[in-house]
């Protein structure tokens, strides 16, 4: 006992010589020291468990770098990205394959790309959805929907800059776009995600797994913290928009690390059903763990700031949501505030409201 109380004492005594100076980075008192003095050889090592350099563009960890910051994608501002998209002369387009409906790349003169997909016959593509779906993400402070915007196309800029190789896929294109007055295609265009890795938890085996770590009385492992997280607000905001594609196979797209969701191909949504479809309002039933910044985010969307976020500038090809596909969404944003109230009266808000 006496050795262990005279050793807290040596401590406690070094503690007090440590001047404050040193617990900030090191600083030049540190510095112009004498050389080779006891007590400045230990202040120097005090000084360094304290110190922390500022991390370099290559040191910050990815995760910072994709955090959800509503108006910027990819820390570039969402307005330069739009203006590019929309105004950028076109070098070559290529046809997006391997989709049932009608998908291009437009390689910009920037040298960025740009995914393109006109208004067509296939019911599962509309474009100004997407626009919607991009619009309501920014709203929930969300940066997961590639900024997009419209972009209107003619038959001219079609058939001389699309690539050579691909003019034989030019008849399907021509057979089911819809072309308006004058050889006029409207249609939506996105940022163009240069790296993109699907992620398979859409298969059975990933759902069940997951599935139990969004139940609040279930143990979730502290490694799939953050996936979980994202799980739940993906499922929140499918219900929102009544998307009922997102686990038909190949939409569940993230970042080549796997480590951050996209929210992507929403052409298939903001069906006017109060309650939302089936798939919608099942994946909304399963969450039972949530974001405190996105339920904040949810509570804040009435129906005045969705109408002013769904504005159109003058000369617009058509508006992106109707009256009542917008009321229809402000209903299921009070069914979800209702299910997420019931979830935190049953199991407590500590078990609930786990993440950020």
């Amino acid at each position: 006992m006496r050795r262990n109380r005279h050793k807290l004492q040596v401590l406690a005594a070094a503690t007090l010589t440590i001047p404050l100076s040193l617990l900030s980075p090191l600083t030049p008192l540190v510095r112009s020291a004498p050389a080779g003095s006891r007590t400045t050889k230990r202040e120097v090592f005090l000084a360094s468990l304290y110190r922390k350099p500022l991390p370099s563009v290559a040191e910050i960890p990815s995760e910072t770098l994709r955090r959800d910051r509503p108006g910027y994608w990819h820390g570039v501002s969402d307005r330069v990205l739009l203006q590019r998209i929309r105004s950028q002369p076109i070098k070559r387009i290529t046809f997006n394959r391997g989709g049932s409906s009608l998908s291009l790349r437009l390689r910009l003169a920037d040298g960025s790309s740009a995914a393109f997909k006109p208004e067509q016959i296939h019911p599962q593509t509309v474009p100004r959805k997407e626009i919607a779906s991009y619009r309501l993400n920014r709203l929930l402070g969300l940066s997961r929907v590639p900024p997009a915007t419209w972009r209107v196309l003619t038959w001219r800029d079609l058939y001389a800059r699309i690539d050579s190789q691909e003019k034989r896929f030019f008849f399907r294109f021509k057979k089911e776009a819809r072309f308006r007055k004058g050889g006029k295609l409207v249609g939506e265009v996105s940022w163009w995600i240069p790296k993109i890795r699907y992620i398979p938890i859409d298969r059975w085996k990933a759902r069940k797994r997951w599935h139990q770590w969004l139940k609040a009385y279930k143990r979730l492992p502290s490694r799939y913290v953050e996936v979980t997280a994202q799980l739940s607000v993906m499922l929140l905001y499918d219900f929102l928009i009544n998307n009922p594609d997102r686990f038909s196979g190949f939409n569940t797209m993230g970042t080549p690390d796997t480590k951050f969701l996209y929210f992507m191909d929403n052409t298939y949504s903001f069906f006017p059903t109060p309650r939302g479809g089936r798939n919608a309002r099942t994946g909304l039933e399963r969450v039972q763990r949530f974001s405190r910044k996105f339920f904040r985010n949810l509570k804040a969307l009435t129906y005045a700031r969705l109408k002013r976020g769904m504005a159109q500038p003058a000369g617009a090809p058509m508006p992106l949501l109707s009256e009542s596909e917008m009321r229809m969404v402000i209903s299921r944003r009070n069914h979800a505030i209702q299910h997420i109230n019931w979830v935190i009266a049953r199991y407590g808000w500590e078990k609930t409201m786990v993440f950020p």
